[in-house]
């Protein structure tokens, strides 16, 4: 019995052990992320990011950190952890929650209007393009519609050429004119 109790403080220390070693390790990560550096002081924020993706990095942090809050109850549940650890690893997790969620809170306007900006300028781009492609189509019909107006008016001219001489002078008309050309010659003469 002796044994067992042993084993069981055994595996209860081990799995302490690793739970510290895990919040080690992640709060490690955590602060990298945020940009602190080991003493807490926040770093000036380079944003070698967007605002959008600096966004939803926090939003999954923010489900990472929420996840393990709840983990963490689960293990309670189960026995795994006792209520001293339990308040101690939640209170850890909370602060961490609270920056993200604050830098959150922050970074959600700059977001939004990186967002709208990058929509805006997409639309004047497909705008302009679409317009490029309309002009050059207009044209190039204008062009074609040209041409065969040009040949219609070449056409019409000819036909109107040909039908003049028709129309305007008829046989009548033209033997009055040869016998006045007649008359006006021999008096020439």
């Amino acid at each position: 019995m002796y044994e067992e109790v042993l084993i069981l403080a055994g595996s209860g220390l081990a799995s302490f052990s690793l739970i510290l070693f895990s919040i080690y390790k992640f709060d490690r990560d955590i602060k990298r992320r945020l940009n602190m550096d080991e003493g807490g002081q926040e770093l000036v924020y380079r944003r070698e990011t967007s605002y959008v993706t600096r966004k939803r990095e926090l939003e999954y942090m923010r489900d990472v950190l929420q996840d393990a809050i709840a983990r963490i109850y689960k293990e309670f549940e189960e026995g795994r952890i006792g209520g001293e650890e339990k308040d101690l690893l939640i209170a850890k997790f909370r602060v961490k929650l609270d920056e993200v969620e604050r830098e959150l809170r922050e970074i959600s306007v700059y977001a939004e209007l990186e967002q709208l900006e990058n929509e805006y300028n997409k639309l004047l781009t497909d705008y302009e393009r679409r317009k490029r492609e309309l002009e050059e189509r207009i044209n190039r019909i204008r062009q074609r519609v040209r041409v065969v107006e040009a040949k219609k008016t070449e056409e019409a001219e000819k036909k109107e050429v040909r039908r003049r001489p028709r129309e305007e002078v008829s046989l009548s008309d033209l033997m009055s004119e040869l016998s006045d050309m007649i008359k006006r010659l021999e008096e020439e003469e």
